[in-house]
């Protein structure tokens, strides 16, 4: 069995979440959540969360 690095091992767990029904539900509670804590006149960061979070 190959060694892997830290960021290897990061990344795999990474994708496992952005994978899951629960990893989609977290980054959508998160986006919900930014939209009620950031001022309305940033709505264009909203579209910048929601993108990265594909």
């Amino acid at each position: 069995m190959e060694k892997r690095s830290f960021k290897e091992k990061l990344e795999i767990i990474r994708n496992i979440i952005r994978e899951s029904l629960l990893g989609n539900a977290a980054i959508i509670a998160l986006i919900y959540a930014a939209s009620h804590s950031l001022p309305v006149n940033a709505f264009p960061d909203y579209l910048v969360i929601s993108l990265l979070s594909i």
